[in-house]
């Protein structure tokens, strides 16, 4: 799982854009594939600062931002 998880943030590195905007405006989420686990990140100039790693059966975080 860990293996998957990094190629995830691997290709979240190369393409950015690919997650979905979240409640807040800066706040995007990587949904979960092989594994039940969602990633919010934000992009912030050129850097892509990982929030959270949280699975899909948790609750949504409140104060990411």
């Amino acid at each position: 799982m860990r293996r998957h998880l990094q190629s995830r943030i691997v290709r979240l590195l190369r393409q950015p854009l690919i997650g979905i905007a979240g409640q807040h405006s800066d706040v995007r989420i990587l949904p979960p594939t092989r594994y039940p686990y969602r990633i919010y990140y934000t992009i912030q100039d050129d850097e892509i600062v990982i929030l959270h790693i949280r699975h899909t059966a948790r609750q949504e975080p409140v104060d990411l931002a």
